[in-house]
């Protein structure tokens, strides 16, 4: 496998016009190990087929995200940054139920 970077792709994504909060995690993948899941709010969908175009002409195929998790907000920890752990859950949640967007 390759090493895949979170930190770069989340910077690449933040790069982005139009994102206003953008978050890379990794979550559990039956086929994969682990695989790249980019959080985006809700609202920012429509902005998703640009953005694909923009990360694919920035990173290297195999740095790509594998999924979009779309959210209505971000969980926050006590300190205002984006809560990973609560981010991992969630996007584990949704790959259980089918609601994560392939890349």
């Amino acid at each position: 496998g390759y090493l895949v970077s979170l930190d770069e792709i989340e910077t690449a994504a933040r790069g982005f016009a139009g994102l206003t909060h953008v978050c890379d995690i990794g979550i559990e993948h039956p086929h994969h190990g682990e695989s790249t899941t980019l959080c985006l709010l809700e609202q920012e969908k429509p902005l998703a087929l640009p953005l694909r175009q923009w990360l694919a002409e920035r990173l290297a195929r195999y740095k790509w995200p594998s999924f979009l998790l779309y959210l209505t907000e971000f969980p926050r920890t006590v300190t205002g940054k984006s809560d990973r752990k609560a981010l991992e859950r969630m996007a584990a949640e949704a790959a259980r139920g089918g609601k994560l967007e392939a890349f």
